[in-house]
């Protein structure tokens, strides 16, 4: 009997002991994720967005620029409109060249601010993690009837001017720390 009981204590303090070396070594994603927020790795996710905008967003939006310089000329030059139908256009072609320049940020520039955020908060509190400050946001909400019922939805900004907008944030010291060390590890200047 002292000899079963004996071996049980034995088996016992073997097995915790064991459970707590496995408590104390966090899993291979703590890991990876632990040394991505201190800068130290790259996160496969935000380096893939980040070489998708860099192979995109600047080329398509030189092109879209050109369209619009190119077609306010036009209608500059255009003797057959009267100076008010000139200005009613060219406010349209910039308007054009804004909602288009705005969906390149959505597809492109928006998807690693996301990234970069979410890495940058991981783990902290709502009070010290990374939040839109007073910039313009690319949504805003708006009061819509859908079937006779009203509904909040975000729709585009239309104060928002698509590239030439950037994203203002605010943080406490680490979340600002997080963000520095995970974008400039990634080869973003914050």
């Amino acid at each position: 009997m002292k000899l079963l009981i004996y071996i049980f204590f034995i088996f016992s303090i073997n097995f915790s002991e064991t459970e707590a070396k496995k408590r104390k070594r966090p899993d291979k994603n703590e890991l990876k994720k632990m040394r991505v927020l201190s800068g130290k790795n790259k996160d496969k996710k935000l380096k893939r967005l980040i070489n998708n905008f860099n192979k995109n967003f600047h080329q398509k939006e030189k092109h879209l620029k050109r369209i619009r310089e190119t077609n306010i000329s036009k209608i500059q030059n255009n003797p057959h409109l009267s100076n008010g139908e000139k200005k009613r256009r060219i406010r349209g072609e910039i308007q054009d060249y804004q909602n288009k320049s705005w969906k390149l940020v959505v597809d492109y520039r928006e998807p690693i601010n996301k990234r970069l955020l979410e890495l940058a908060n991981t783990g902290l509190d709502s009070k010290t993690a990374v939040d839109f400050g007073m910039g313009k946001k690319l949504y805003v909400q708006k009061e819509v009837i859908v079937d006779g019922k009203k509904e909040i939805r975000e729709v585009k900004n239309p104060e928002h001017s698509g590239a030439k907008s950037d994203n203002d944030y605010q943080a406490g010291l680490k979340a600002i720390s997080r963000v520095k060390n995970i974008a400039q590890r990634h080869g973003l200047n914050v």
